[in-house]
């Protein structure tokens, strides 16, 4: 099930990313969202958890900051909207 779920977030960046104009491969878009998750279970401040996942996708030839950034807000907004529906 943990799989299942980290591929369903690793598909959601890839779609979000793809929308705005940035190709990243699955493979990619899975290895940072392994990354964002174990960096989540750490005790830190939560700004540190945005990172890795801002720096795999602004690496060059890849996302500027500013698609970065809307893929997280937009990845929280649907997240939200997911936990509303249940």
């Amino acid at each position: 099930m943990q799989a299942l779920s980290l591929a369903g977030f690793a598909l959601q960046q890839k779609a979000l990313l793809g929308a705005l104009g940035v190709r990243v491969s699955f493979g990619r878009a899975t290895a940072v969202t392994l990354a964002r998750s174990a960096i989540s279970n750490q005790p830190s401040r939560p700004g540190r958890r945005c990172r890795p996942r801002t720096r795999c996708a602004t690496t060059p030839g890849r996302a500027t900051n500013e698609i970065a950034a809307a893929t997280m807000v937009v990845s929280g907004l649907v997240s939200l909207g997911g936990l509303a529906a249940l």
